[in-house]
């Protein structure tokens, strides 16, 4: 099984105050211990940059720059990072179109095509009312390999 991983855990990986923080590492341990690929791509990585260099009081981790390049640099060794297809755009137009996605969704239209164009059935997300549109992928929430 090959899964996705959403950039929220990524955050939750590293938000060392979340009560979600073990929920997810449990989570990663629990599909690594099934030989399920875990992957990364670039998005997640941008997505957990800008949440995790963003001040506390803006609903951010806080964290230097350097550290954040030192946690992406861990997750890059702990996970494989995909490259981005040539055909992410007409994957992507062809998602937001079939679905009619408006506004922030596009950006969770993204990661399903670019999941289809590695055929990845599967994400770990916390968002799971975010995908549960998609048809191509399956929601894994980590609360539910607790």
């Amino acid at each position: 099984m090959q899964v996705l991983i959403d950039s929220n855990i990524l955050v939750r990986l590293r938000e060392m105050s979340n009560p979600l923080r073990t929920t997810c590492w449990n989570a990663v341990l629990n599909l690594q211990r099934q030989q399920a690929s875990l992957l990364i791509c670039a998005r997640s990585l941008i997505e957990f940059w800008s949440v995790s260099t963003r001040p506390v009081s803006a609903n951010g981790l806080g964290q230097s720059i350097s550290q954040t390049l030192q946690d992406c640099n861990d997750f890059i060794s702990l996970f494989t990072l995909l490259p981005e297809p040539p055909d992410i755009a007409t994957r992507w137009l062809q998602i937001v179109s079939k679905y009619q996605v408006q506004g922030k969704q596009a950006h969770d239209a993204r990661m399903v095509a670019l999941a289809g164009a590695y055929g990845i059935n599967h994400i770990l997300t916390l968002n799971s009312v975010d995908f549960a549109r998609f048809t191509e992928i399956a929601v894994i929430d980590p609360l539910s390999l607790q």
